[in-house]
């Protein structure tokens, strides 16, 4: 498998440029994006935009962490309790799946609460139980019909995907 995969953080809205520069150096990286229709004064669009902002995925070994610093845009790495922040491979490939069954998805910063709840209302913490996501937690966001709108974490951000309610 190699090096484990790191989040690097970037200025904003120059992902692309340094994802581009990291692959150049050798560095396997992983970008996810979304596409998404915007709307100009006279028509829309459809524009990919960035899943995290702000965030590449890149498999770097620790000692190579201060040369990819040195890449213009480059800020930081991601770190939790003084260590480097390492996102597991399962992770990478929830994230790829999941996109690819909700291409539109997008992400938002964690918020801090949560509460313990088995029924389907706004709010609630619920657990997936089948499917792609099965394991996942998630809060209720909205209940229409057999459909079920969840908000599911994954690395200080939130994947918004509209679950079936029998799956939950």
């Amino acid at each position: 498998m190699g090096f484990p995969w790191h989040v690097a953080y970037t200025k904003p809205r120059v992902e692309k440029k340094v994802f581009n520069l990291l692959s150049d150096l050798g560095f396997q990286c992983y970008f996810p994006l979304s596409r998404v229709r915007r709307k100009w004064s006279d028509r829309f669009k459809w524009v990919e935009v960035p899943v995290f902002r702000s965030y590449i995925f890149v498999r770097i070994p620790r000692e190579k962490m201060s040369e990819a610093l040195r890449i213009p845009g480059m800020l930081t790495f991601l770190f939790m309790e003084g260590k480097p922040a390492v996102v597991r491979d399962e992770e990478i490939e929830l994230i790829k799946k999941f996109l690819r069954d909700h291409p539109g998805a997008t992400a938002r910063p964690v918020a801090a609460e949560k509460s313990k709840a088995s029924t389907l209302v706004p709010g609630n913490i619920v657990q997936i139980n089948a499917g792609l996501l099965m394991g996942q937690e998630g809060k209720v966001l909205s209940v229409r019909n057999k459909e079920v709108k969840v908000l599911i974490q994954s690395l200080g951000q939130e994947l918004i995907a509209f679950v079936d309610e029998d799956l939950i």
